[in-house]
């Protein structure tokens, strides 16, 4: 007879061959007959994929790209003893997964890759048969900047045998980021406070600023804002003078503008109110003045 299994299922099939050649032997023992002759053989009918080769570096580094995404691209080679069709998607459903991973199973950051493309190189006099996969992995500007980032390469065969490659490992390099935009108003590129009168307190301006933390190389931190030669303050929402931006989404997901907590303590971005006090006595004149926004290391 003949018996086909995958590999998976070999132990099982050992076993029992085991149990089909000795229990006649054992019965012959104790005088319970004769043993007969069993013909047995056994066929392998797949034989998972082998030499996955990533072709980077540990010393591999990639840059992240100021409030968006940075396309990774990982670069590998696969062989597999029952033919490249088996891997390349030719003999049926054959997939790759490209993931990445920083941190314990528990708390790590993950990422997955968003496309694959293969090429097969068929085997020649100087080299064997390999398919080469080109995989792309979004990484977000808020990933945390480390050189233990760790690619785990999984590849499955049209049959379900898989084989994996985790041995490499890049970094991702550190990036200190912000953006300042104007918020509500087309105006918005002054801080206007058109319209306000001798003796006015508090008066507001027409175009409040958004500040966003568009990288993840350090959270970052506004101080209080004069403007030098008008009475008067800005703050952080009208109430703290100081504000810290932290890198990443906090509890929002992937979602833009965080909205944060109102201990700024997750927030990625910090809208600034500006005030004026317009004392009693003061010249009716148009004051401008310009200054500058400082970004500190609060680490």
């Amino acid at each position: 007879m003949i018996i086909s299994i995958k590999k998976r299922d070999l132990l099982i099939v050992t076993a029992a061959l085991v149990l089909i050649i000795f229990v006649p032997f054992i019965y012959s023992q104790v005088g319970l007959g004769a043993k007969a002759g069993v013909g047995v053989w056994v066929v392998i009918s797949n034989q998972n994929p082998v030499n996955i080769t990533i072709n980077i570096s540990n010393a591999q580094a990639f840059d992240p790209k100021s409030g968006g995404s940075q396309g990774i691209v990982i670069s590998f080679n696969v062989s597999d003893p029952d033919g490249l069709g088996n891997v390349n998607g030719t003999d049926g459903n054959a997939r790759v997964i490209v993931n990445f991973t920083l941190g314990t199973r528990d708390i790590a950051q993950f990422r997955t890759h968003t496309t694959c493309v293969n090429t097969t190189y068929p085997a020649t006099p100087t080299a064997r048969g390999v398919v080469m996969f080109n995989c792309t992995v979004n990484m977000r500007y808020y990933d945390n900047n480390s050189a233990s980032w760790a690619i785990n390469v999984t590849v499955i065969d049209a049959n379900g045998g898989s084989a994996t490659n985790d041995t490499r490992v890049f970094t991702y390099n550190s990036l200190a980021s912000f953006t300042i935009t104007a918020r509500d108003v087309a105006d918005g590129a002054q801080v206007n406070f058109s319209g306000a009168s001798v003796g006015q307190n508090n008066f507001p301006a027409k175009a409040p600023i958004l500040l966003n933390n568009t990288g993840q190389g350090i959270p970052l931190s506004t101080g209080a804002l004069t403007i030098p030669g008008i009475p008067g303050m800005g703050g952080s929402d009208g109430v703290n003078p100081n504000a810290t931006l932290m890198h990443g989404p906090g509890v929002s997901g992937d979602t833009v503008p965080y909205p944060g907590n109102a201990d700024f303590k997750s927030k990625g971005n910090q809208t600034l109110l500006f005030f004026v006090d317009i004392p009693s006595g003061t010249a009716a004149a148009t004051y401008n003045n310009t200054w500058n926004l400082t970004v500190v290391d609060i680490d």
